[in-house]
């Protein structure tokens, strides 16, 4: 595995626990601040690595006011909450 291909899956799988481990939704800036600078050419490369996550479905995002992105096991959570509270 290259350096690029091993930094790139840092990067993921950081991403990815501290969705993972957050209560709630996170944006951009709260990511930056968890995701090693050395796992990133640069803090540019963030947002692409998020949207290339939220199209292979390994997280969910939202767009508001600044985006937001959460893990899709928490959407899956939420999905069976809602069904056992109708039953």
């Amino acid at each position: 595995m290259s350096n690029e291909q091993s930094s790139h899956s840092e990067a993921v799988a950081c991403t990815l626990r501290a969705l993972q481990q957050s209560a709630q939704p996170l944006n951009v800036t709260k990511l930056e601040k968890v995701v090693p600078k050395s796992a990133l050419k640069s803090k540019k490369d963030l947002p692409e690595l998020l949207e290339q996550m939220v199209k292979a479905g390994q997280i969910r995002s939202h767009k508001s006011r600044s985006s937001v992105y959460w893990p899709s096991s928490l959407e899956e959570q939420a999905s069976e909450r809602i069904l056992e509270a109708l039953n």
